[in-house]
């Protein structure tokens, strides 16, 4: 005759069992779901990023020194600064190349990849590292920008083709 205790034991047991081997891949499923969560999380945090990045360097103020740049390139003759015949003034300059720090510190963040950096701004790193008087510009004042040094020692090494569309 069993005891009633046995009939607990017995009920006690087989769920434990019907637990663990049905709790066990229930948690191995959560625990992916939590991670492909935690994936497209950060890859959704990383396009915003890139948006907001790309809406900050792109600023009027930006794209006025960028075509200066890009004229230079091609002709020799335009000038960026005022003080050698261009329109802009040390501060604009100042803030063009400080946006690469902005650039670069989210990229060593790891907030944007190498290929959005590469297809965003390697372009503009390097028509800008090109340029002589911002060359010029940049030795005068060697301890700042040091962003947009960074960020073409990254292009200089990548082996993507977008980081060496020049």
């Amino acid at each position: 005759m069993k005891r009633w205790w046995h009939f607990k034991t017995d009920a006690l047991e087989r769920l434990a069992f019907i637990v663990t081997i049905v709790g066990f891949p229930l948690l191995l499923i959560s625990t992916c779901a939590v991670l492909y969560q935690f994936i497209e999380v950060r890859h959704i945090a990383s396009s915003q990023n890139h948006i907001l990045l790309s809406i900050l360097f792109f600023r009027d103020a930006n794209t006025a020194i960028i075509d200066a740049i890009e004229i230079n390139a091609i002709d020799g003759k335009r000038q960026i600064l005022r003080e050698h015949g261009g329109e802009f003034g040390n501060t604009q300059l100042d803030n063009y190349l400080g946006s690469f720090d902005t650039v670069d510190q989210v990229y060593k963040e790891g907030l944007l990849t190498e290929d959005e950096m590469c297809r965003s701004f390697s372009y503009y790193v390097t028509a800008t590292t090109k340029n002589e008087e911002v060359k010029q510009y940049m030795v005068k004042n060697p301890n700042y920008f040091d962003g947009i040094k960074e960020l073409k020692a990254v292009i200089d090494k990548s082996k993507k083709k977008s980081c060496h569309s020049l």
